[in-house]
C-alpha cells in the first residue's frame, strides 16, 4: 500500500490528549481513512508502512491494527497480513443495532433516576434544533451532530451501569462518529429527529421506561435508514 493510501492530515505530528496513547491516535486516522475509502477493501496494510507514516515504533501501530480488528474493520491473518475488510450496508446495519440495543438499556435506567431539572437541559438542547430548522441556518447539519450529541449525553449521564456505558461510549465515540464526519444527518431529517427527541421526552417526563426505550428505538431505526441512503453504495 503506497503511502499516498493515508489521510495527508495523518502526516502531521499531533499532541496525544489526555488518556489517549498513539495506538488510540493511529487506530483513529486509520479508521477515518477506511470509512472514506481513501485505503480501498481489500487493500493489505503493513506495519511498516503505517509506522513509517508515522513516524513511530512498531508495538502502537500494532495496538491500532488490534483495536481496528476487534472493530471488524481489519483482518489480520496468522501469517501477519492485515488485510482492510469492506464497510457494507450490513457493517453499518449491525453497529447501529448493537450501538441501539446498549442505548435502550441506558435511557430505561435514565428514565429511573433521572432528575426534571435533567430532562428540562435534554429539552433545551432539542428546542435549539427547532429553531435551528425553523430558521433554516447554513449550516444546520453540522451544528445538528453538535446538538444531537449534547442531548443524548445530558440525558445518558443519569445512566450507572459502567460496563453498558463504557461499551457504548467505546462505540458511538469511534465507529459511529467517524460515520457522521463523513456522512452527516440530512437536512430532510432534522425535523423528524426533533420530533423523535421530543417522543423521548415525554415518555421520560411521564417516567414510562417501555415508552423510552421504544421511542429511542425508532429514532435510531430512522437515523440508520437515513444513513443507509446517504451514505453506503
Amino acid at each position: 500500500m503506497a503511502n499516498k493510501k493515508f489521510s495527508e492530515e495523518n502526516n502531521t505530528e499531533r499532541p496525544l490528549s489526555f488518556g489517549r496513547t498513539m495506538a488510540d491516535i493511529i487506530a483513529d486516522g486509520l479508521r477515518m481513512d477506511i470509512i472514506q475509502k481513501r485505503i480501498p477493501a481489500g487493500s493489505i496494510i503493513t506495519v511498516k508502512e503505517v509506522a513509517d507514516r508515522y513516524g513511530v515504533s512498531p508495538m502502537p501501530v500494532r495496538d491500532a491494527f488490534n483495536t481496528l480488528k476487534g472493530e471488524n474493520l481489519l483482518e489480520v491473518s496468522p501469517y501477519k497480513h492485515v488485510k482492510v475488510l469492506s464497510i457494507d450496508r450490513d457493517f453499518v446495519s449491525d453497529v447501529y443495532d448493537f450501538v441501539s440495543a446498549m442505548e435502550c438499556l441506558i435511557i430505561e435506567e435514565v428514565c429511573r433516576n433521572c432528575s426534571d431539572e435533567l430532562i428540562d437541559k435534554a429539552e433545551h438542547y432539542n428546542d435549539r434544533i427547532r429553531r435551528m430548522v425553523e430558521n433554516d441556518d447554513p449550516d444546520k447539519e453540522e451544528e445538528y451532530g453538535h446538538l444531537n450529541e449534547r442531548f443524548h449525553h445530558t440525558l445518558y449521564s443519569a445512566a450507572t451501569n459502567k460496563v453498558v456505558i463504557k461499551q457504548y461510549n467505546y462505540y458511538n465515540d469511534t465507529i459511529l462518529s467517524s460515520f457522521r464526519i463523513e456522512y452527516p444527518t440530512s437536512a430532510k431529517r432534522l425535523l423528524k429527529a426533533h420530533q423523535e427527541h421530543q417522543d423521548i421526552i415525554d415518555a421520560l417526563r411521564k417516567r414510562d421506561a417501555a415508552a423510552a426505550a421504544a421511542a429511542l428505538r425508532r429514532h435510531n431505526e430512522n437515523a440508520k435508514a437515513d444513513f443507509l441512503e446517504n451514505s453506503i453504495d
